[in-house]
């Protein structure tokens, strides 16, 4: 497995899910430097916090993510960012290399592209269950079949963990938004 594999502890794991981000956030970038209409766009993501606490565990995140170049915001810094935000924050962390794409125009351009270069799709079909042998993906069963690919391309958002737990993966989901966990299995 690539990145997210071991024993199920979610600490080691949340930290094999950043580096996961974080390689996904270069790799985004490249598709969408070779033209890839994935709508990628680097707008930054800010973290509001309306307590003192919120605050406080917002600034030892940012801590331990300092690679990713949080900017920690009191209450006027804040305000110089974003005159219009509303209530009483007490301050922020600003994110300002993350990104966002459309979700369903992403998927699109990935799927018409891996078409285009070879790859078997197979839409409106239900992963049931990972099968695997010497560390590897043997076969997926589906409900149209069981099959025997070369590599796996798991990305099932929320249900994601569910099929990683049957591989011995612990895989920690989080809301936040538009969130998905890609794992490239085999590959």
């Amino acid at each position: 497995f690539n990145i997210c594999s071991g024993t199920p502890r979610a600490v080691g794991e949340m930290a094999r899910a950043r580096e996961l981000s974080e390689r996904s956030l270069v790799l985004h970038e490249e598709l969408a430097t070779a033209g890839l209409e994935t709508t990628f766009e680097r707008r930054g993501m800010l973290n509001v916090f309306a307590s003192e606490a919120g605050f406080a565990g917002g600034r030892k995140e940012a801590a331990e993510q300092a690679a990713a170049g949080p900017q920690v915001l009191d209450r006027e810094g804040l305000r110089e960012l974003v005159p219009a935000v509303g209530g009483d924050p007490v301050g922020a962390v600003y994110y300002p290399r993350e990104a966002h794409c459309d979700p369903l125009r992403f998927v699109q351009a990935v799927a018409g592209a891996a078409a285009e270069a070879g790859a078997t799709l197979r839409t409106g079909v239900e992963v049931l269950a990972l099968r695997r042998r010497d560390g590897r993906i043997e076969s997926v069963q589906t409900t149209a079949g069981e099959l025997t690919p070369g590599t796996v391309v798991l990305a099932a958002g929320a249900w994601t963990p569910a099929l990683t737990r049957q591989l011995g993966i612990y895989l920690p989901v989080e809301g936040g938004g538009d969130v998905e966990y890609v794992l490239i299995l085999n590959g």
